[in-house]
């Protein structure tokens, strides 16, 4: 896998704060609970988005999280490299080879150096806003 269930569910939880109505808020649990993901797990996701400005912690009995950025800001390129993704994605063999590189390339260096590329590329012009437009909320990622 390119990127790690932690990523999949920073999308999820961003995906649905982002069809919530602007500046609502909603408490860990219940994201967890609406998402069908572990709490424990979700929580920590979310103290990355927080430290990387994506959604705020508010706290108190009234507290939970909400979308800190318009989500079409928010580029998957931005979230991949929040969650680590971009940079296995950019310093990984794709055969696992320590030492494959420009200058001592595994047989499928160059093939998987432009899709690399290609991923960066278009991950920079998908935004949380149009993944959001394209997917109902019955669906999981």
């Amino acid at each position: 896998m390119i990127y790690s269930q932690s990523t999949i569910y920073a999308l999820e939880a961003l995906r649905y704060l982002s069809s919530l109505p602007k500046g609502e808020v909603v408490k860990t649990r219940d994201m967890a609970s609406k998402l069908n993901i572990p709490n424990f797990f979700l929580a920590k996701v979310l103290l990355t988005l927080v430290k990387h400005r994506f959604i705020v912690s508010i706290r108190g009995p009234r507290g939970g999280v909400k979308l800190a950025v318009d989500p079409n800001k928010i580029t998957l390129y931005d979230i991949f490299n929040a969650m680590g993704g971009m940079i296995d994605l950019n310093n990984k063999c794709i055969i696992g080879l320590k030492n494959c590189s420009d200058n001592t390339p595994c047989p499928f260096h160059s093939e998987w150096l432009r899709f690399k590329n290609e991923m960066i590329r278009k991950s920079k012009k998908i935004t949380l806003a149009g993944i959001s437009g394209r997917i109902d909320n019955s669906f999981s990622l």
